[in-house]
């Protein structure tokens, strides 16, 4: 991505979350520069294309990032309004196509996104649905496609400037990896 600098909406403008995925943090003086800084280091890692996937993207916190390096973007929440987010980004010209569902079983077709972007997702999600979750994030990834995922910023050193590592779409391997970490779906794995 050209410019990482996450481009955010006057606050009172981001709707459709439940109050305690509130944006405000990003805000805040001292923790808004970490939970900026953790969402950036996401967006550096995004390569652009024609699709992206946000599984969690909540209120749409980066989609006027992506915008500016997809062609189409698609969300995936467990409980926002994705009609109240929806009407928020199209005042702007931005039309994603957002749904409600789980990464666990994703209603989109195979090999259709060129990055699946999940950032604080996977640590809430149980052991055993990992592995669902994985299967799935492969399925609906392009050939050659990435997985980008950022973890909480508490949970780790993401936000004090280490670097994103980059392995092969390797599940297991990745939860062994310091994280975040960036996934590329290599085409041998069809």
């Amino acid at each position: 991505m050209n410019d990482p600098t996450l481009r955010l909406l006057p606050y009172k403008e981001y709707t459709g979350v439940l109050k305690e995925y509130s944006v405000i943090f990003y805000y805040l003086p001292l923790f808004g520069k970490m939970y900026r800084r953790r969402v950036e280091l996401c967006l550096a890692e995004c390569k652009g294309g024609d699709s992206i996937l946000e599984v969690g993207f909540g209120s749409g916190l980066t989609f006027l990032n992506l915008a500016a390096s997809y062609k189409q973007i698609h969300g995936l929440d467990l409980t926002c309004d994705t009609e109240a987010v929806s009407k928020v980004f199209a005042k702007r010209g931005i039309h994603p196509e957002l749904m409600n569902g789980n990464v666990t079983e994703m209603p989109y077709p195979n090999n259709t996104f060129d990055t699946v972007l999940l950032i604080s997702i996977l640590e809430h999600l149980k052991p055993d649905e990992l592995n669902s979750a994985f299967a799935e994030i492969q399925r609906v990834l392009k050939p050659g496609g990435q997985v980008v995922y950022g973890p909480s910023w508490y949970s780790c050193s993401c936000c004090w400037d280490t670097t994103f590592a980059s392995i092969i779409f390797q599940p297991k391997k990745m939860l062994q990896t310091r994280l975040p970490v960036t996934w590329k779906k290599c085409a041998k794995s069809q």
